[in-house]
């Protein structure tokens, strides 16, 4: 069975374009704060471990796989917002408080449906909650939207 989700998440991600993968990212880390900040109230500090690790994980990638050369300017704010909240999530850590997790959370899903909708606008389709619409080819018109603010390995 894990194989069978191993792969179809490797093909999820390989037919998916570099906007719908940006938003599976923001998708993956509100749901692992989400799940954290249950862990906090259930006092099981092993799973908010896991789930704390997964979001600075994915908000460090966000940070470190921004194109500085294509939009210097937002750039910069989207690495201040993910300093930030990289922070917040150290001090939930730290204090065992959920607080925290509520604002990062609050940017994220801000952030996720501002991404959502350039998406939308260059793909030409909404995408889904999760980041999945029907599949399609990525657009050369992405050459002057998000991508040129993210380069997102895949």
């Amino acid at each position: 069975m894990r194989n069978a989700l191993t792969q179809y998440k490797k093909t999820a991600t390989s037919t998916n374009s570099r906007g719908q993968i940006l938003l599976m990212l923001y998708d993956g880390a509100i749901r692992a704060l989400e799940q954290a900040r249950v862990a906090i109230e259930q006092r099981r500090p092993d799973l908010k471990g896991a789930r704390l690790s997964r979001a600075h994980a994915v908000i460090s990638e966000l940070d470190v796989t921004l194109d500085h050369e294509a939009a210097p300017e937002m750039c910069q704010n989207l690495s201040a917002l993910y300093r930030f909240m990289l922070d917040q999530i150290t001090d939930a850590n730290r204090r065992n408080q959920a607080e925290p997790l509520a604002v990062v959370i609050e940017i994220l899903t801000d952030l996720r449906q501002s991404w959502a909708l350039a998406v939308e606008q260059v793909e030409g389709h909404a995408p889904t909650s999760e980041g999945h619409p029907a599949p399609s080819e990525e657009p050369s018109s992405w050459a002057s939207a998000p991508r040129a603010a993210l380069s997102i390995v895949g």
